[in-house]
C-alpha cells in the first residue's frame, strides 16, 4: 500500500449513512464484484458489499460502525485510516496495491470522495501476482496443489479424512512432520486434530502427545499464529530450542534431531482464521524459504475452503439429526405452500407417516371453516411478505381427523433465488387445555373469592345471630332474630317460622316477617299434610328450594288451594328448611324472596347453617323454660318426698336435707347443713368413707341396706341410693336417697319366722314335736322366751312346751307354771284367753303394779325373778273351739310388742292350730284306714266260704238237672239261666278277690310264687277264655305272639294281669278290635293291649293306676276302680312297669315291661 501523505485531520460527519443516499441503489452495489465498502468522514465503515465482507475477512454486522484500526489486523488499519484521511483532506482520489495478511488476498484498491462519504472500491488481483512467478516453480508448485486439491477431493465430506489427506500431501512434499490445529468454537483455544510424520514412533510420540496437547490462543507458535492470521517461518530452530517448547513429561516420547525449519501457517475462511497448519524439517534437509511460505500458504487456503465445506457438511448432517430428534415439527414449503420436508416430529404430530405430508398444501391440515381459513392464511402471507417471520398459534387436524393446537414460527428463507417458508410448531394441545383449565381456575378462583367475601359476611351475621340466639331467653325472641338477620342477609321478602303442636299433627306460625294479613289467613295454621312448601320440608326433613311458587304448584297440583295466600305466587322464589333437633323436626322456617331466583350455594348454605342455629336456639329455650318448671317440680318433689333426700359433699358435709330427712332421722336442716353428716354411727364410719371413695369414682349405690343413727329413735334400717351428680360450676357432689325399713325389715323377718315355722308345722304330724319346734324358732326372733299350753278335754291346761334364749331360765318358768298353774276361770292372763278365745296383748307391763297385785311374797319374788316387760297371749283354735295357747314374752332383751307382733303371733297360732288339727285327723284316719283293712279282710273270708258251698250246690243242681228226662223240665231255659248263675257269681268271686288283694297289698303282704312259665301260651289261654266276651262286646280279638316268650314269672298274678288288661280293653273297646302283642328284647319281654274304643283324657291318665279311681261314669261300666290299682301293685312287685297312650276317642294301649325272672317273695 502506498504511504500516506497527510494526516486524517476531517473529524465532521456527513449525512450520508446507506448506500441509497449516494444514488446508487443497494441492489447494484451487492451485485458488483469489486468489493465496495462506504466510509463517514471520520473513518468509519458506513456500509460493506458481501465482495468486500469476503476481501476484508468480517461481516457487514462486524464492520458498519467501526474504524478500520480496530478491525484490521497490524498496520492494515493504520494505513488505511491514513488513506482515507488523506483523500478526505485533499478531495484527490488515490489508487494503491496491498497484500491482505488476513485473508491472504491482494488488493487493487483505489479511495475516492462522494459528497459527504468516502468510497472505497478494490479488486482481487491475487491470481495475478502469483501468475508473476517463475515457470518452473509455478510448474512445482501447482503439481503440488493439484495432488493435494485431488487428495482433499477424494477424502470427499469427511473433515477426519480431509484433515489427514491434507498431513499426508505436506509430508509427502514439503515436510518430514505436519500438524493441523483448529480453533475452538469460542475462539479460545487450539487443539491438534491431525499429525503425520515420516517417521512412524514419532507419529505415534507425537499422537500420544498432542492428545493432551491442548494451547490456549496467543500462546505458542501455533497459538500466535492463530491469533495473528500471519504465517510463521523459523528457518533454523536448535534441538534446545525444540525441546524447550516441548513440555518436560512429553520430552521422552520424543527423538530430537540436531536442528530444526518450521513453518506455520494460519487456515482462513472469509477473513476468519479457523486453525493452523504446522510443519517441520529435520537436519539436515533445508529450511523452509519464502516460496515454501507462499505454497503452504496456498495449500492451506484451498484446504481452508475443504474443512470449512467439511464443516459444513458435518453441520448439516448434525442439523439433520437435530431436525429428527428435535420435539418440534417442522417442514419447509415453497412460495405456493406446498410441503417439500417434513421432520419426524412433524409426522407424528400430525399422524402421517414419513413423507406422507411431502406434496400436500400447508392448509390441508387446517382445522378452521372454509371462509375463516381463506381469510386466517391470506393474514399470514401478508404478514410474513411485509415482515418477513410470523409466530402465532393454529388450530390444525391430524390424519385421524382429531383436534390440536400448536404454536407455529414461519420464517422464509431465500434458497437458489426462491422463497421458501420454514414453519417450526409446537403441539400446545395440552398446554391449551392447562391454560383453560387454569382459566377456569382462576374464574373457579374468582367465584371463589367472591363467594368467600359472601361466606364471610354470611359468617359475620351468623356471628351476630349467634350472640342475639345467645341472650335470647324465649321462643319468640330467638325467631325475630333468625327472621330479621336472614331476610336482611339475603334480601328476602318474607319469612316465618312454625312450630308442630303437641300431637305433631299441625304447624303452628310462631313469628313471621313480611307476611300480609291475607296471607296469615292460610298460614297462621295448617295440617301437616298440607300441599304446602313449609309442610313439605317438615314432612320430608329435607330443604325445599322453589325458584318460584308455580315450580311447585306443577310438581303438586294441591298447591293451588292455597293460591290466594301469595301475593305473586308466580314471581315468588321460596326457600323452606325443616328445624332439626338431633335428627327429630320440631317445625319448619320459611324464607321468600321478590321474584323468579335460584339461591347459590352459598346462599343455601347460609339458610341451612341458620336454621341448624334456631332449631337448636329453639330447643334451648325450651328446654330451659322445662328446666325452670323441672326444677320447680324438682323442689316440690324434694320436698314433698317421703323419702329422705341428702346432698353431701364427698368430705361427708350435708348440703341438701330435705323434709322427709327431718321427720326420718330427727334433725333439722338448720341443724345439719354445712355440718358433717350426723347419721353414721361411729362403728358405721369406716363402710360410709367407703361408699364415699366409690361414688367419688363414678360407682352407683343401689338398694343397699344399711343402718343409721338417729337423733330419738336410736338406730334404724334405711335402704340407700346413691349416686354422684355433677354441678353447673363442675363440682361432684354425692345425692342420696333413703327410705326407712326398719318396719319392712321387722316385717320380713317376721315373714321369715312364719315361712320357717310354716316349715316345721308341716315336717312332722307329731302335733307336740311340732309346737315344741316352733317355740324354739320364736325365741329370740319373736320372744325372749315363749311356751305353749294345751287345754285337754278335761278342762286342765298342760304346758307342751318352754323355750328360753338362757336354758338356765327355762327351769324357773316351768317351775313358776307347776307352782302356779293357770286356771280357766282366772281373771288374766292365760285362763282367761283360753276360756274367751281373745288374745292377750300388754305392750308394756309395769312391774309395780302387777307385783302389786299379788298377795303371796313367794309368788311375787319369783314373777320378779322372770322380768316380763311385755306379753302376747294368743288362743289356738279348731274347728271353733280353743285347743290351746301360745305366750310370747319380752324380758331382758328390753324389746317391745307392737301391733304387728301381736298379729304375727295370731298368724302362728293359726298355722300351729291347722298343723294340730291336721295331726289329729291324720291319727283318725290312720285308725279307720286300719280298721276298714281289718273289715275288709274279715268280710272277704267270711263271704269267701258261703260263696264256695254256693258254687258247689249251683254245680250239684245243674248235674241233677241235666240228669231228668227232657220233657221233665225245659232244658234250654234252664241252661240260659244256669249260665247267667255261673257269670254272677264268677263276677262275685273276682270282687271278693280284689277285696282279698287289698288287704294283702295294704298289709304287706303279697306274695310271689315264680315258676317256669311260657307267657305265650298264657297270652293264648287268656284270649281264649275271654273269646265269648269278646263277642258279646262286638270286639274282634287279635293276637300278635311270637313262638315261645319263656321266663319265669308267678302264673296266679301274671294271668290276672292279662284277664284284667282284656276285660278293660274288650269293656271299652267300643266294638272295635282289640290287639294283643308279645315282643322280646334280651332279657325283657313287651306286653301291649291295644283298644280303638272312648279313650282316656289326658289329665285322667295320671290318676288312672290310684286306688278306687275311675275314669268312666259308674253309670254304664260297672266296677270298684281297682284293677288296674292292682295290676301296677303286681307289675311293681314283679319288677315291671305299666304305662298307657291314650287320647278321647282314639282307644288306648297299655305296655306292660317285665324282667324274663321274677325273685320269689320273702
Amino acid at each position: 500500500m502506498a504511504s500516506p501523505s497527510e494526516p486524517f485531520t476531517h473529524s465532521s460527519p456527513g449525512p450520508f449513512a446507506t448506500p441509497g443516499a449516494s444514488g446508487v441503489p443497494g441492489e447494484v452495489l451487492e451485485q458488483l464484484t469489486e468489493s465496495v465498502a462506504i466510509f463517514s468522514p471520520e473513518g468509519r465503515f458506513q456500509y460493506v458489499n458481501g465482495a468486500a465482507e469476503r476481501l476484508l475477512g468480517a461481516s457487514r454486522g462486524e464492520l458498519v460502525g467501526r474504524l478500520p484500526a480496530d478491525m484490521l489486523p497490524g498496520g492494515e488499519g493504520v494505513l488505511l485510516r491514513e488513506a482515507l484521511s488523506r483523500v478526505a483532506a485533499t478531495g484527490r482520489a488515490e489508487r494503491f496495491e496491498h497484500h491482505a495478511a488476513r485473508t491472504r488476498r491482494w488488493w487493487d484498491a483505489r479511495i475516492q470522495p462522494g459528497g459527504d462519504a468516502l468510497w472505497f472500491v478494490a479488486t482481487d488481483i491475487t491470481e495475478r501476482k502469483q501468475a508473476e512467478g517463475s515457470p518452473e516453480a509455478d510448474l512445482t508448485r501447482l503439481r503440488v496443489l493439484a495432488e493435494a486439491s485431488r487428495a482433499l477431493s477424494a477424502a470427499r465430506l469427511d473433515l477426519g479424512e480431509v484433515l489427514q489427506a491434507l498431513t499426508q500431501q505436506v509430508v509427502a512434499h514439503l515436510a518430514d512432520t505436519c500438524t493441523v490445529s483448529l480453533a475452538s468454537e469460542d475462539g479460545q483455544w487450539v487443539d491438534p486434530v491431525a499429525h503425520h510424520d515420516v517417521d512412524r514412533e514419532q507419529k505415534a510420540a507425537y499422537l500420544e502427545m498432542s492428545a493432551r496437547a491442548r494451547v490456549r490462543m496467543g500462546e505458542g507458535l501455533t497459538g500466535a499464529v492463530a491469533k495473528s492470521g500471519q504465517p510463521l517461518c523459523l528457518a533454523e530452530v536448535s534441538r534446545e530450542e525444540v525441546a524447550r517448547a516441548v513440555k518436560p513429561e512429553y520430552r521422552h516420547l520424543l527423538a530430537f534431531a540436531e536442528s530444526y525449519s518450521v513453518l506455520v501457517v494460519p487456515f482462513s475462511h472469509q477473513g476468519r482464521v479457523i486453525g493452523v497448519l504446522q510443519c517441520a524439517r529435520r537436519a539436515p534437509r533445508p529450511g523452509f524459504d519464502a516460496e515454501d511460505t507462499n505454497l503452504l500458504q496456498e495449500l492451506a487456503d484451498r484446504a481452508a475452503f475443504a474443512i470449512t465445506h467439511a464443516r459444513l457438511h458435518e453441520q448439516a448432517v448434525l442439523q439433520a439429526r437435530v431436525l429428527e430428534s428435535m420435539a418440534e415439527g417442522v417442514s419447509v414449503s415453497d412460495e405456493s405452500g406446498t410441503i417439500i420436508y417434513t421432520n419426524p416430529a412433524e409426522d407424528r404430530m400430525f399422524g402421517y407417516a414419513a413423507g406422507e405430508l411431502v406434496g400436500q398444501h400447508v392448509t390441508a391440515q387446517n382445522a378452521y371453516p372454509p371462509e375463516e381459513n381463506a381469510r386466517l392464511v391470506g393474514d399470514v402471507i401478508t404478514w410474513l411478505k411485509a415482515r418477513g417471520s410470523w409466530s402465532g398459534e393454529w388450530r390444525n387436524l391430524r390424519k385421524d381427523g382429531t383436534s390440536i393446537v400448536t404454536r407455529a414460527h414461519i420464517t422464509g428463507l431465500e434458497l437458489r433465488g426462491r422463497t421458501h417458508w420454514v414453519c417450526v410448531q409446537q403441539d400446545i394441545t395440552a398446554e391449551k387445555q392447562v391454560e383453560a383449565e387454569r382459566a377456569a381456575l382462576l374464574e373457579a378462583e374468582r367465584e371463589a373469592r367472591a363467594r368467600a367475601e359472601r361466606t364471610a359476611e354470611y359468617a359475620r351475621r351468623l356471628q351476630q345471630v349467634m350472640q342475639l340466639l345467645g341472650q335470647a331467653l324465649s321462643a319468640a325472641e330467638v325467631a325475630g332474630a333468625v327472621l330479621d338477620v336472614g331476610v336482611d342477609a339475603l334480601d328476602g321478602a318474607n319469612a316465618g317460622i312454625w312450630l308442630l303442636d303437641e300431637p305433631g299433627e299441625r304447624l303452628e306460625l310462631m313469628r313471621h316477617r313480611g307476611f300480609s294479613s291475607q296471607t296469615l289467613e292460610g298460614f297462621r295454621s295448617f295440617p301437616v299434610t298440607a300441599a304446602m312448601p313449609v309442610a313439605e320440608a317438615v314432612r320430608s326433613g329435607q330443604p325445599l328450594w322453589l325458584r318460584n311458587w308455580a315450580e311447585y304448584a306443577e310438581r303438586e297440583p294441591a298447591a293451588e288451594a292455597h293460591a290466594h295466600v301469595v301475593r305473586y305466587r308466580t314471581e315468588m322464589a321460596a326457600a323452606c328448611l325443616p328445624l332439626l333437633v338431633e335428627g327429630r323436626v320440631i317445625g319448619g322456617m320459611s324464607f321468600g324472596f321478590r321474584g323468579a331466583r335460584v339461591l347459590e350455594d352459598g346462599e343455601r348454605w347460609f339458610l341451612q347453617i341458620l336454621t341448624q342455629h334456631a332449631a337448636q336456639a329453639l330447643e334451648r329455650v325450651r328446654l330451659f323454660e322445662e328446666q325452670l318448671v323441672t326444677r320447680a317440680r324438682l323442689e316440690a318433689v324434694v320436698s314433698a318426698s317421703p323419702a329422705a333426700i341428702i346432698l353431701l359433699d364427698f368430705d361427708g358435709t350435708v348440703r341438701l336435707w330435705n323434709a322427709a330427712a327431718e321427720s326420718i332421722f330427727g334433725w333439722s336442716a338448720q341443724e345439719v347443713l354445712g355440718r358433717p353428716n350426723p347419721m353414721v354411727q361411729e362403728e358405721a364410719r369406716e363402710e360410709f368413707v367407703e361408699f364415699l371413695a366409690r361414688l367419688e369414682r363414678g360407682e352407683v349405690l343401689q338398694g343397699l341396706e344399711v343402718r343409721r343413727q338417729t337423733k330419738a329413735r336410736g338406730i334404724i334400717d334405711v335402704e340407700l341410693y346413691a349416686a354422684p351428680v355433677r354441678m353447673r360450676d363442675g363440682r361432684t357432689q354425692c345425692l342420696g336417697v333413703m327410705t326407712d325399713i326398719t318396719e319392712r325389715k321387722r316385717s320380713e323377718a317376721r315373714t321369715r319366722f312364719l315361712a320357717e315355722a310354716s316349715t316345721l308345722l308341716s315336717s312332722s304330724l307329731d302335733y307336740e314335736q311340732t309346737l315344741s319346734s316352733v317355740a324354739h324358732v320364736a325365741v329370740p326372733t319373736l320372744a325372749d322366751w315363749c311356751a305353749v299350753d294345751v287345754l285337754e278335754p278335761d278342762g286342765m291346761v298342760r304346758r307342751v312346751v318352754v323355750t328360753h334364749q338362757d336354758p338356765a331360765r327355762v327351769r324357773a318358768a316351768l317351775d313358776f307354771h307347776e307352782r302356779y298353774p293357770p286356771t280357766l276361770d282366772a281373771a288374766g292372763g292365760l285362763g282367761k284367753v283360753l276360756r274367751t278365745g281373745e288374745p292377750l296383748f300388754l305392750r308394756h307391763l309395769p312391774e309395780e303394779q302387777v307385783l302389786a297385785s299379788i298377795e303371796d311374797p313367794v309368788q311375787r319374788e319369783a314373777l320378779r325373778a322372770l322380768g316380763i316387760r311385755s306379753v302376747i297371749i294368743v288362743p289356738l283354735r279348731s274347728r271353733g273351739r280353743v285347743i290351746a295357747g301360745l305366750t310370747l314374752v319380752y324380758a331382758d332383751s328390753d324389746r317391745r310388742y307392737t301391733e304387728a307382733d301381736l298379729r304375727l303371733a295370731e298368724e302362728l297360732a293359726l298355722r300351729a292350730a291347722t298343723a294340730m288339727d291336721n295331726a289329729s285327723l291324720y291319727r283318725e284316719a290312720q285308725e279307720a284306714v286300719a280298721a276298714r283293712d281289718t273289715f275288709l279282710g274279715v268280710a272277704s273270708h267270711e263271704l269267701n266260704t258261703p260263696l264256695t258251698s254256693l258254687k258247689l250246690n249251683l254245680q250239684s243242681l245243674q248235674r241233677a238237672v241235666e240228669k231228668l228226662p227232657a220233657e221233665a223240665v225245659p232244658r234250654e231255659g234252664l241252661g240260659a239261666k244256669f249260665q247267667s248263675v255261673h257269670r254272677q257269681v264268677g263276677r262275685l268271686a273276682s270282687l271278693i278277690r280284689e277285696l282279698l288283694d287289698i288287704s294283702r297289698i295294704t298289709a304287706g303282704k303279697l306274695k310271689l310264687e315264680p315258676e317256669p312259665l311260657d307267657l305265650a301260651e298264657m297270652a293264648r289261654e287268656a284270649a281264649s277264655r275271654a273269646a265269648e266276651d269278646a263277642a258279646k262286646a262286638g270286639c274282634e280279638l287279635r293276637l300278635s305272639v311270637p313262638g315261645p316268650v319263656e321266663g319265669t314269672w308267678d302264673r296266679l298274678r301274671l294271668d290276672q294281669v292279662l284277664q284284667n288288661l282284656l276285660s278293660n280293653a274288650l269293656k271299652y273297646g267300643h266294638g272295635r278290635p282289640v290287639d294283643m302283642e308279645l315282643e322280646e328284647d334280651g332279657d325283657t319281654v313287651t306286653l301291649r293291649v291295644r283298644d280303638r274304643g272312648i279313650g282316656i283324657a289326658p289329665e285322667d291318665q295320671s290318676r288312672l293306676f290310684q286306688k278306687f279311681q275311675r275314669v268312666a261314669s259308674e253309670r254304664h261300666y260297672s266296677g270298684f276302680g281297682l284293677g288296674l290299682w292292682i295290676v301296677k301293685q303286681v307289675l311293681d312287685a314283679m319288677g315291671g312297669t305299666i304305662r298307657v297312650e291314650s287320647a278321647l276317642g282314639q282307644g288306648a294301649t297299655f305296655t306292660v315291661t317285665l324282667p324274663r325272672r321274677v325273685p320269689a317273695s320273702a
